[in-house]
């Protein structure tokens, strides 16, 4: 049971510091969609429900209840992905001309939906049908080419709408004295012309070092002082190659992402937060079946032969390890006591004296001091040969 909780306690560490690595908190900002930089037409309706419309500077360069953006551009130009993000939504088959009205596409006609590693969305509305040029779950970069515009949906004359949603809430990505949003352009600007159409460069990666007791997890090396163990996914398209789980000691942790090890207590490790065929199905840490590990410090051993104290290498001497019992019944267990030697024995000598210890897997409580520096089945002090 103790080494159940123990792998555990692994688990839970690296499941959450993978989800801190993969997931990036940092406030994602946009470039214009579009090549041309025509001035804005209309623009986000900021007088929360009242009648009329009041834009982002106080103005009046929207109507009543618009949530977007719209910039006019001649049918056929090519609309381009404000941010880096994945396709979440679609629609194709809207004819090119809807009208004022037109419910297709839920009056948006033919749209590409993209969310951000924010959590915020952005929908490309009045596409051209059969323009589309992702699918729903690819990831896109920042000024991809995703379609071409055209008037499809509830539209009057060809132009792109742009939205900004965050938590499904539209809102108005202009920084401005009357806006309810703002903030998220590269380059906001001035008004009422459109957006700059540089990209954001990579944001910093988010802090993602964590200790919890005697296990640290860093996604940029290895921890010093400590032993590390590369927790790596090569399918994976973002990097995961410095991403490491770290211990106190050297406990024996391995990681596979092919499937379980042999021989071994492993346990799944899933990033189902990535889109699905980057998902992680056949990822394990592993452990040794001797979990739990022995204790950080080696303990000093001492003898007394005739009355003289000896004083030995220093030996590692562990809590209990796991075993396997018969029904009803439990491993034995013994006090550790010190290593004597009655005074009528001969003293042996320093370069003989050794210990012998039972296989490790017998050794259910674990009391047999161990020399750190000898194989495991026979610890020698004092330089004594095995």
């Amino acid at each position: 049971m103790t080494s159940r909780k123990s792998m555990l306690r692994l688990a839970a560490v690296v499941a959450t510091a993978t989800s801190m690595a993969g997931t990036a908190s940092a406030q994602v900002r946009f470039r214009r969609p579009l090549g041309p930089a025509p001035v804005i037409s209309y623009g986000y309706d900021n007088n929360g429900g009242a009648a009329g419309c009041r834009d982002y500077n106080c103005g009046s360069r929207c109507y009543d209840g618009h949530t977007g953006t719209d910039i006019p551009v001649p049918l056929g130009t090519t609309v381009l992905a404000g941010a880096m993000g994945t396709v979440v939504g679609t629609n194709d088959g809207c004819a090119n001309y809807g009208g004022l009205g037109n419910t297709c596409g839920g009056r948006c006609g033919n749209y590409v939906q993209l969310q951000h590693s924010d959590g915020t969305r952005t929908i490309y509305c009045h596409m051209q049908q059969g323009s589309l040029m992702v699918g729903r779950g690819q990831s896109v970069g920042c000024g991809q080419a995703i379609g071409r515009s055209a008037s499809s949906g509830s539209s009057t004359g060809p132009h792109l709408h742009f939205g900004w949603q965050r938590g499904g809430v539209s809102l108005d990505p202009f920084t401005g004295g009357c806006s309810n949003g703002g903030g998220r352009w590269v380059n906001q600007g001035s008004y009422p012309n459109s957006p700059g159409d540089s990209c954001e460069g990579p944001p910093p990666p988010p802090p993602c070092t964590r200790r919890e007791g005697p296990f640290g997890w860093n996604c940029s090396g290895p921890i010093a002082g400590m032993t590390c163990t590369l927790i790596n996914e090569p399918a994976d398209p973002h990097t995961w190659g410095d991403n490491y789980l770290c211990s106190d000691l050297d406990r024996g942790l391995r990681w596979s992402y092919s499937g379980p090890i042999a021989g071994m207590r492993c346990i799944a490790v899933n990033e189902s937060s990535e889109p699905a065929a980057h998902t992680w199905g056949d990822n394990y840490l592993c452990a040794p079946s001797w979990l739990p590990f022995p204790s950080a410090r080696p303990r000093a051993w001492r003898t007394r032969v005739r009355g003289a104290a000896r004083a030995g290498a220093p030996l590692e001497q562990g809590p209990s390890r796991a075993t396997t019992a018969s029904p009803g019944t439990s491993p034995p267990t013994r006090t550790p006591g010190r290593t004597t030697s009655s005074a009528g024995d001969t003293p042996p000598s320093p370069r003989t004296l050794a210990l012998r210890s039972t296989p490790v897997l017998a050794d259910h409580d674990r009391d047999h001091p161990r020399h750190r520096d000898h194989p495991r089945h026979r610890r020698c002090v004092r330089g004594a040969s095995p």
